[in-house]
């Protein structure tokens, strides 16, 4: 089927936190599958786009309709329709659209305000800890040798190793917890759980990504060493617009000032700010500037 170019509001309503028409609406929403059929039509047809555009759209969404998407997904935590439900905990709609925008700067912003339109972002990491152990939990045992039997793999595997490596990013690049030689807001009991489930994980047999993310989240979780407190710290700066100028080639540290409208990124000087506006050498801020009530 020969979609046409996706806007942020396709994702909206693919999720159904917005109403309207659209053409990646492959089934009527009636059970969570139906919901996740329609997200991946709209990713399939994302990634057809350069870089930048999909970067314009994912921020556009980002900024309009964030706050909405994570309350449903700190309230829906088992849907009541679809198969396999207990499946659904983690792989779900709004696991797939957080997914693909994660790494924005929106995200980071949405996690750090203190609006209370973004109180939802405030137990995202608990959220998603909690149910990447109750996906865990709901799928074992699984062998670790012989080998899984053939499709197992993506439908168990493949998503855990995705939760898995966005909670350690995440992790990383948003909180401070980890610095202050806190763990993260788990109850004890999940926290634990986890763990067990990281250290299984990490001896899975011929899935050596998955070995090395549930190595890197469990010593997030567990270490309190200096070594750890510098790893977040480096993280978290690859992917904070506000550590150096956002006029690409410039290299300035000090005295930064935000975008007064999206807040996501930084200039040493109002000159470079007006020059990466419409920039021709690099992906321009303009498409991905959005003011946003978070």
């Amino acid at each position: 089927m020969d979609f046409p170019v996706p806007i942020a509001e396709d994702l909206a309503i693919a999720l159904g936190i917005a109403q309207g028409e659209s053409a990646f609406i492959l089934k009527p929403h009636v059970v969570e599958n139906d919901r996740i059929t329609n997200v991946n039509a709209f990713v399939s047809r994302l990634a057809h786009l350069p870089k930048p555009e999909q970067d314009a759209i994912l921020s556009e969404f980002s900024a309009k309709y964030l706050p909405a998407m994570m309350d449903r997904w700190a309230t829906d935590l088992l849907p009541t329709t679809g198969f396999p439900r207990e499946y659904f905990v983690l792989v779900n709609g709004y696991f797939w659209a957080v997914r693909i925008i994660y790494r924005l700067p929106y995200f980071g912003k949405f996690l750090m305000s203190k609006e209370p339109i973004a109180a939802p972002g405030k137990h995202f990491v608990t959220s998603l800890g909690a149910r990447l152990t109750l996906f865990g939990l709901f799928h074992l045992p699984l062998p670790t040798e012989p080998p899984l039997q053939e499709g197992i793999e993506d439908f168990y595997l493949h998503p855990v190793f995705l939760a898995v490596t966005m909670l350690a990013t995440i992790l990383c690049m948003s909180s401070k917890r980890i610095e202050r030689g806190k763990r993260v807001d788990i109850s004890n009991e999940v926290l634990n759980s986890l763990l067990s489930l990281l250290d299984a994980w990490r001896n899975q047999r011929g899935h050596q990504d998955l070995a090395d993310a549930s190595n890197q989240l469990h010593w997030l979780l567990s270490s309190r060493s200096d070594d750890t407190r510098q790893c977040s710290r480096a993280m978290r700066k690859f992917y904070d617009n506000s550590s150096q100028c956002g006029l690409p080639g410039c290299e300035e540290t000090e005295n930064l000032k935000a975008c007064a409208r999206c807040l996501t990124v930084y200039y040493c000087c109002p000159e470079h700010q007006r020059a990466h506006w419409n920039s021709k050498e690099s992906p321009p801020h303009k498409p991905v500037c959005f003011q946003t009530a978070y």
